[in-house]
């Protein structure tokens, strides 16, 4: 499911994906339809898609920070936010 998530992973489709995983968790876990996942996602140490797609673009940017420009190259004012990317 993580296979490729940057690129796919914000679409509208990603809902059904998202209750997908969620039906795949109560089956595995054996529970009701109407049973809330999150403390099932905890309990299994699995991230949500939203939170996997999250974690993926950080994990991203980090591996490629020299690929991105900050703003204190873009601007000429030193600010607070200069760092930023």
């Amino acid at each position: 499911m993580t296979y490729g998530i940057i690129f796919w992973g914000n679409p509208p489709h990603s809902n059904n994906i998202f209750k997908l995983q969620k039906r795949a968790i109560r089956l595995i876990m054996n529970v009701a339809n109407r049973v809330s996942c999150r403390e099932l996602f905890k309990k299994l140490n699995i991230l949500p898609l939203h939170s996997q797609y999250i974690l993926s673009l950080l994990l991203f940017v980090v591996k490629n920070v020299e690929e991105f420009i900050s703003d204190s190259e873009v601007y000429c004012i030193n600010t607070q936010l200069r760092l930023d990317l």
